[in-house]
């Protein structure tokens, strides 16, 4: 997973929250299966602009929100966690890596 797939996919998954929409609830609106769409919010997969596109009429949004900054510094923008903590630069990417980790470990 790079980089950017883990920001795209975080900014989705914040949008989509922001909509009150469930995984399923996204999935149906844009036909797609919701496993593919955690992949895309994870940072597994690439999302392709296709896929994107449906997300972003879906969630009534434009594709820049998607990939918009809040500053024009990369390593100062800010994600906002599950917990709904706010990590900024690299702090972001590795909360964003420490979540998509846990997401795909086995429980036990």
């Amino acid at each position: 997973m790079s980089d950017i797939d883990l920001l795209v996919g975080a900014r989705l998954r914040e949008k989509r929250f922001q909509a009150r929409l469930s995984l399923s609830e996204l999935a149906a609106r844009i036909g797609a299966p919701p496993a593919r769409l955690l992949r895309f919010e994870d940072g597994q997969e690439r999302v392709p602009a296709q896929i994107l596109a449906a997300f972003c009429r879906a969630l009534e949004v434009k594709p820049a929100e998607i990939f918009a900054l809040k500053t024009n510094k990369p390593e100062q923008a800010a994600v906002v966690d599950d917990d709904g903590r706010v990590a900024r630069g690299l702090s972001a990417l590795s909360a964003l890596r420490t979540q998509a980790n846990a997401r795909r470990a086995p429980e036990t």
